[in-house]
């Protein structure tokens, strides 16, 4: 598959913002709402003293694009006039803030200083969009602790999903479905630091950054800034953490625990439920003493996850008695009492006196010892016997409890390193890791054998971004990105390759792959799916900004090239029906027959297998934009 999409120029509201990046802009008038023209703004980040100097224009109008996410203190200064202080001045994601100055009359050497944290609105794009800021991802309760379930919050998004634990969305599906300002499901971008975090296979998250190495993140829609693209809905936009001048760090872990829980009314015990999220985090100035000092210049930030999930469930089935096993059903009763006559299949016939078939009882609705199938029998063991007073004494229904156990790990990390070159040149890359392991034992089935129950799913998701940012002139600033989104997702049956057709006595014409799933009446085999899937995105995104006058312009391409493989096996060595009626009264077939019946004679209604050749797909986009 390959795509070539057009040229796009788009003519909107001016939006100065850069993908992870804003804008800081604004008036410097006298005290008569003139325009000063000249006066120098420097516009300095509070947290790693990056500096941004620029010069107000004809109009008095100054503009800095480009700059990270943070707090800024802002610094006017014109002969003739007191300098100008604006300290405390947060920058959000995609926000353009604005900041007017009136200067007064006096000295230079005078100054007016002004601090303060009030909100900056942006008055001047048509981009819709809430910003989540990290004291809200951290306090706020979020079951999981995954940055992405709070994207509801944002007003106009709408779960297509329903309440999910975040924590447990392995691969991003039920977090990725969600409608923006009514676009269509799954199908919006992502970004973190301004690069790609969608899924080349399917449309939705790549990589769930952890809480405490995201700094904030913004649900745009509605008109965008012309750079953002790939997306039928909205663009949630992702910023992580940054070092600064001031070493910071935490250590956390959230826990859940059985211990603290209320004993169900009706259970013996407390099922085991162990819930462990721990990391911590690390950042400032890159300091090596005698070596390096970093301050002012070079900063890294490290963060590390991980958590441990164990629980058990009890789930209630319904499983054959001792006695039936043996194909003795002389027991077998419906709810009122009455019995379940058996049939043999073998000695089916047309009616002699009548329209249809007819079929001889088993004597004493017991089936002979020879005529039991020995593949059948040797998949009896795998179903439990009954442990506990069934629900129902006459059709021994709910005779079975389980016990059974579940284990899941995730380890995640995220560096992230930050260069000044020189006052007008800055680099950062940041890569995230994340690994998430489950054996599926207690949501993959009831059964207990795990041969049966478990599959093994062992995720791993990459996220790679590395930029570079030329400020050449106050006027004229260009941004390049490298960035790489990589998901590999193996998953395999337990029972896989572990030779059991051949085992269980099946013939050589059945595949000797996984095992056989029995569709019989009784608690379900877990599926035979195995394979792997995975998928590689690169980008290349270069955009420059252009300042003249009152027109910020843009000119930008972004270029994807994505590959996406899917090579799965689903139920192989067969899926094989037993219905009631082959055992059952072909004249009069209500209360009649039994599927379990059906499975120990080995009479297979239906049976299919499935053979999947792959998938293996390739793409690239060139897109490339102009906006004024």
């Amino acid at each position: 598959m390959r795509s070539l999409l057009p040229i796009l120029v788009i003519l909107a509201p001016a939006s100065y913002g850069q993908q992870g990046r804003g804008t800081i802009l604004g008036s410097v008038t006298d005290a008569t709402g003139a325009a000063i023209v000249g006066a120098n703004v420097s516009i300095v980040n509070a947290g790693t003293g990056a500096t941004f100097n620029t010069q107000s224009l004809a109009d008095g109008f100054y503009t800095a694009p480009g700059l990270a996410v943070g707090r800024y203190s802002i610094t006017v200064e014109q002969a003739g006039f007191k300098k100008a202080v604006r300290a405390g001045v947060a920058l959000e994601v995609d926000q353009r803030a604005r900041v007017d100055f009136r200067l007064e009359i006096g000295a230079v050497t005078e100054s007016l200083e002004v601090i303060g944290e009030a909100s900056l609105v942006d008055t001047s794009t048509a981009t819709v969009g809430k910003v989540v800021e990290n004291r809200r991802l951290s306090d706020l309760p979020l079951n999981g602790r995954n940055t992405f379930a709070l994207v509801i919050m944002t007003p106009g998004v709408r779960s297509n999903a329903g309440p999910t634990a975040s924590g447990f969305a392995d691969r991003g599906i039920e977090l990725s479905s969600v409608s923006i300002n009514g676009g269509p499901s799954a199908l919006n971008s992502y970004l973190i630091d301004g690069g790609t975090n969608n899924h080349a296979y399917f449309a939705d998250i790549n990589s769930n950054p952890t809480v405490d190495a995201v700094e904030e993140f913004k649900v745009q829609s509605n008109t965008m800034s012309a750079e953002y693209g790939f997306t039928a809905g909205g663009v949630v936009n992702v910023v992580t953490k940054s070092g600064t001048n001031t070493p910071h760090g935490n250590l956390y872990e959230f826990l859940r625990n059985d211990k603290f829980d209320a004993r169900n009314t009706f259970a013996v015990t407390r099922p085991t439920f162990r819930y462990n999220q721990f990391g911590g985090t690390l950042g400032g100035p890159l300091y090596v003493p005698k070596v390096y000092d970093g301050r002012n210049r070079t900063f890294f930030f490290f963060n590390y996850e991980e958590w441990r999930y164990v629980r058990n469930v009890n789930p209630i089935l319904s499983v054959p008695t001792p006695e039936q096993r043996e194909g003795d059903f002389s027991r077998l009763r419906d709810s009122a009492g009455r019995l379940i006559p058996i049939y043999d299949p073998a000695t089916t016939r047309a009616n002699p006196s009548g329209a249809g078939f007819v079929r001889d009882l088993f004597a004493g609705n017991v089936i002979p010892k020879n005529r039991l199938d020995p593949v059948s029998l040797n998949l009896m063991p795998f179903y439990p016997l009954p442990n506990r007073q069934p629900t129902d004494p006459f059709t021994n229904a709910n005779n079975y409890i389980g016990n059974n156990k579940e284990n899941r790990t995730m380890q995640q990390y995220t560096p992230k390193l930050e260069h000044r070159i020189s006052a007008k040149n800055a680099i950062f890359g940041r890569y995230i890791y994340y690994a998430h392991a489950t054996d599926g034992g207690a949501g993959g089935g009831d059964l207990p054998d795990p041969v049966v129950r478990q599959r093994f799913d062992n995720l791993e998701t990459r996220n790679f971004i590395l930029s570079d940012t030329h400020t050449f002139t106050p006027r004229l600033l260009n941004e390049f990105r490298l960035s790489i989104a990589r998901h590999h997702f193996p998953f395999v049956a337990a029972h896989y390759g572990g030779n059991w057709p051949r085992k269980l006595g099946l013939p050589e014409s059945v595949p000797n792959t996984t095992m056989p799933r029995p569709v019989n009446g009784l608690p379900g085999f877990r599926t035979g799916t195995s394979g792997v899937r995975g998928t590689l995105t690169w980008q290349f995104f270069e955009m420059a900004t252009y300042i003249r006058g009152s027109h910020t312009m843009k000119y930008g391409s972004d270029v994807r090239l994505q590959r996406g493989n899917n090579f799965q096996e689903t139920q192989p060595s067969g899926t094989y029906q037993f219905p009631a009626s082959l055992t059952g009264n072909p004249q009069s077939p209500a209360g009649t027959g039994s599927a379990v019946a059906t499975f120990l004679l080995g009479a297979v209604g239906s049976a299919a297998a499935d053979t999947y050749l792959g998938q293996a797909q390739h793409g690239y986009s060139f897109s490339f934009f102009v906006q004024d």
